[in-house]
């Protein structure tokens, strides 16, 4: 429930220039529904040329962009999180987590960068090549854990530690 409420959070907020530039331009400005909302949406690219009206369309003005900045950002940041795991994968150096994502979380930050976020449900093993070889072309490994049966070692480690590290 609580990400659900987050997801809203999120999605409410990347609206909030649209609601406001449509106040002051349709609701105040008294501009055409069509023209006001074409406006509206031509602020998210920073293609707003007119005199703001009033404060609604100013507010609009300079939350647009930066809300179409944020969401770039977040999708580099997921590309970015994507491939590492990728890389991970390749040198045989993860740990993929499968789980409720609460213990999923907490033990892929304890796992810090060995850590791989696996999904809710482990899938199916596929079948394994003789040589070992992983879809990069590289040997190597995976290990899967699931929060509910992980070692009883990896319980008992600090979030500062990693299981992986050979001290």
């Amino acid at each position: 429930m609580k990400k659900v409420l987050y997801q809203m959070g999120k999605v409410l907020l990347f609206l909030l220039p649209l609601v406001l530039g449509m106040i002051g331009l349709w609701v105040l400005g008294e501009v055409p529904l069509l023209d006001a909302l074409f406006s509206c949406i031509n602020m998210y690219v920073l293609n707003y040329g007119d005199t703001p009206e009033n404060v609604f369309v100013e507010l609009a003005r300079w939350l647009a962009p930066i809300t179409t900045v944020s969401g770039i950002v977040l999708a580099l940041r997921s590309i970015r999180d994507q491939v590492r795991c990728l890389v991970r994968y390749c040198l045989g150096d993860g740990v993929a987590v499968y789980g409720p994502v609460e213990s999923r979380d907490l033990l892929v930050a304890r796992l810090g960068r060995h850590g791989i976020q696996g999904g809710r449900q482990a899938p199916a093993c596929p079948p394994i090549h003789p040589s070992g070889a992983l879809p990069c072309g590289r040997a190597g490994s995976i290990t899967t854990v699931s929060p509910n049966h992980m070692p009883a070692s990896w319980r008992k480690m600090r979030s500062s530690s990693s299981p992986c590290s050979n001290k």
